[in-house]
């Protein structure tokens, strides 16, 4: 089986020699093909919709053409050689499908998540055709039943990062620039691909808020307590793929810890370089540019390895771990909301959560985590104490000789 995926950009030469394309022409479609190279027309037809009309991201379409890939391998490889991919698709059954499910949990050991992910992707294909608005379609009856084949996902408790664990990853960097932005990331609760979007602008704002200075845009922001400041997060995971704006609330002892880094030459030479300086990202790699989602998860990898080979570390360290972390920070934070519906609400709004069901995957605390967040005494300490304690034992003073 092979996958073609042509996004939605200028088109240089037709691939077909019989198709004319014209200049500045452009493609946004995906194609299915079979062993000896032959379209699989349904597949194709079904997905290369849902991308020209944006029902569903790009991220999305790779999960969908990868799954269905492997649907079409597995029923290639148990139907009559008699009939193309296509037919085989239009005979499917419910026993079939079965079976394939069975297979993926008995024989391939997948995780329940990961089938679950896969049969909603068929799932998705069979209801595109036999859709009753559809003018015609090849395939009369849905062979899925009404509730999902695969049984649901054990509820298992999500993983995060202690503030003992993130610690120990700044101490395994010797940067200021560095550790400021682990501590921003648990902080704030945004995801990697969001970072590179959030401004020196929205920052300076979220300061003014702390201070006391700040003046309303007329934009609806939460209500903070003293020492937390609403942040504004260019979000993603927005419809077709645009930006889903929403708020975060971060720390005082962050916000002070990115203003002496925005204070600093490091950060100076290459902010300067913007004609409108608020524009400028928050942070910027050792070339001066805007760091990128994929240079954020490679630096955590980076020092998660560095803290694994010190023994220092509770668990391997990934970019995710910091969201989950700040979800159940802020859940357990006493200075935060009037009660824990209210944090859990809360939550939902600063990650971006379309449904609270989402949200509540952190009601149960590890143990680690909740060790991590009390004092000595057993009390729990608010966000605020555990990000100013982050800030006293690990803070470097940058250099002006530093690129980094």
């Amino acid at each position: 089986m092979h996958v073609v995926i042509q996004k939605n950009e200028p088109i240089v030469s037709s691939q077909i020699d019989s198709i004319e394309i014209e200049a500045g022409q452009k493609a946004d479609g995906v194609l299915f093909l079979d062993k000896q190279f032959k379209v699989v027309e349904y597949p194709s037809e079904w997905l290369s919709h849902e991308a020209n009309h944006r029902r569903i991201s790009e991220q999305t379409v790779v999960t969908y053409s990868r799954n269905m890939r492997y649907f079409l391998e597995y029923i290639d490889d148990r139907m009559s050689d008699e009939w193309s991919l296509d037919e085989k698709l239009l005979n499917v059954h419910l026993s079939l499908l079965e079976n394939w499910v069975r297979y993926q949990i008995d024989d391939l050991k997948l995780e329940a998540s990961t089938v679950t992910n896969r049969e909603m992707t068929i799932r998705a294909f069979y209801d595109y055709f036999t859709d009753k608005t559809r003018h015609k379609n090849p395939i009369e009856n849905n062979p899925f039943p009404s509730d999902p084949i695969t049984s649901k996902p054990n509820n298992k408790q999500v993983q995060a990062v202690s503030v003992r664990d993130v610690q120990n990853l700044m101490f395994c960097t010797p940067y200021e620039r560095e550790r400021t932005l682990l501590q921003f990331l648990l902080d704030s609760g945004v995801r990697i691909s969001e970072l590179p979007r959030v401004t020196y602008g929205d920052v300076q704002e979220a300061q003014n808020f702390v201070s006391g200075s700040y003046i309303t845009d007329g934009i609806d922001k939460p209500a903070v307590e003293a020492g937390y400041a609403a942040l504004l997060i260019h979000g993603s995971k927005g419809r077709q793929d645009s930006v889903k704006e929403r708020h975060t609330v971060i720390t005082k002892p962050t916000l002070d810890r990115l203003k002496a880094y925005h204070s600093s030459p490091l950060y100076k030479r290459y902010q300067r370089l913007y004609a409108d300086q608020n524009t400028a990202p928050i942070f910027f790699n050792t070339e001066g540019r805007p760091f990128t989602k994929a240079s954020i998860a490679a630096l955590i990898t980076r020092i998660s390895k560095r803290a694994e080979k010190n023994r220092t570390l509770s668990k391997k360290a990934h970019a995710h771990l910091f969201r989950h972390s700040f979800a159940y920070l802020t859940l357990q934070d006493t200075g935060r909301g009037h009660d824990f519906l209210d944090r859990l609400v809360f939550v939902q709004k600063s990650l971006g959560h379309t449904s609270i069901k989402t949200t509540e995957r952190y009601t149960n605390i590890p143990h680690d985590i909740y060790d991590s967040i009390v004092n000595k005494d057993g009390e729990i300490q608010s966000r605020i104490e555990k990000m100013q304690l982050l800030v006293d034992s690990t803070k470097t003073r940058i250099k002006l000789v530093d690129k980094k």
